[in-house]
């Protein structure tokens, strides 16, 4: 052991001085930034955990205001299984009150992949049946069994849609699922409506879901065909959590350079606390370099505390923001600790300790 590790274990024998503003300042910064970037990566890995689920299949291709044509859909058959949905926006008529809804006639067995999961009833079996969303369930007080009107359609509530897959993620009005017959019903699908027909396919395994989906655009290119695979899958999800994530983390880096200011003024405080035994050990022959060391020791050990304690936080942040807000996210966070993001935190953290509390220390120690 060199003589300024020994130097510094004799020193904590003397209590750490100021040095627990830098343990505060240190954790609370540290745990904002584990916390804010842990919770970003888990959703995004949660999102690519979950993402054949959360699309409906493998790929889907979409077309606007038309139908896929006979020989469309017979390369589509060609690709695996397919599940066809169409899609519009629409108001529905619930006693005297009205609500936009995302109205969608799905085929039997929808989705290609993943599943729809219901409050309570059952998918629709029939013309005069609807499964609406949970959201339009709730604001207008619709139990299974209700009745709402669609377009010129009257509908039996059949069952309340908790969630279903979404390419997007996100949906500006509750759904409302209908099968071929009862969207047919409604008369709303008509030259110039704005509708959207989409194909969630599953592909088999060991397909490259983007080649698929270009062989297919190439293939119809006058045919107004989009794709979307797994790696979109969420997409609005995805925006939202890398928005909302670089602004909390420029929010919890500010923070960061603000605790900075309490690390040094802890490190001058502790600096100023050992003048006397600076002083004399210099007399006995101790060198800058040793003396540098035994300061940095005590800082370092409550650094290191810190950092532990911040990264704890933040390790529990997924889990604990899971469970508080399981109703009102679109994805739940992953909640195994998000070991990329803790190490950046870990290293930020370091970083702004040496940077606030070197000069201190240094001036002590000459």
């Amino acid at each position: 052991m060199s003589a300024g590790l020994r130097l510094g274990r004799r020193d904590l024998q003397q209590g750490i001085g100021g040095l627990w503003l830098l343990l505060a300042c240190l954790t609370i910064a540290v745990a904002g930034l584990a916390g804010v970037s842990s919770l970003s990566s888990a959703i995004q890995s949660a999102i690519d955990g979950q993402s054949r689920e959360l699309l409906g299949g493998d790929l889907v291709l979409s077309v606007a205001q038309r139908a896929a044509t006979p020989a469309e859909q017979a390369a589509l058959a060609k690709l695996g299984t397919v599940r066809a949905s169409t899609t519009l926006r629409s108001t529905a008529q619930i006693g005297s009150q009205t609500a936009l809804v995302d109205l969608s006639g799905i085929e039997p067995g929808w989705p290609a992949a993943g599943k729809v999961t219901l409050a309570s009833g059952r998918m629709p079996a029939g013309a005069g049946e609807a499964a609406v969303g949970r959201e339009l369930a709730e604001r207008f007080d619709l139990p299974v069994g209700g009745r709402l009107r669609i377009g010129y359609g009257d509908f039996t509530v059949s069952g309340i849609v908790a969630d279903l897959p979404s390419p997007s993620g996100f949906a500006l009005s509750p759904p409302v699922l209908v099968d071929p017959a009862g969207l047919a019903a409604t008369r709303l699908v008509q030259p110039g409506s704005l509708y959207t027909s989409s194909y969630r396919i599953a592909l088999p395994s060991g397909s490259e879901e983007a080649a698929v989906g270009k062989a297919f655009q190439q293939r119809f290119p006058d045919g107004g065909w989009r794709a979307t695979d797994r790696n979109e899958a969420a997409g609005g999800t995805r925006r939202f959590t890398e928005r909302t994530g670089q602004m909390l983390l420029l929010i919890a880096l500010g923070a960061l350079g603000i605790g900075s200011i309490g690390i040094a003024s802890a490190a001058n405080a502790f600096a100023a606390s050992r003048r006397a035994t600076i002083a004399i050990l210099k007399v006995h022959g101790a060198r800058g370099r040793d003396l540098l060391v035994m300061l940095g020791t005590s800082v370092a050990m409550l650094a290191g505390i810190a950092i532990l304690l911040g990264l704890a936080v933040g390790a529990f942040t997924p889990a604990v923001v899971g469970w508080a807000a399981r109703d009102l996210l679109p994805v739940a966070p992953d909640p195994a600790p998000q070991w990329a993001a803790l190490g950046l935190s870990a290293l930020f953290g370091l970083l702004v300790t040496i940077a606030a509390a070197w000069p201190p220390l240094a001036r002590a120690a000459r």
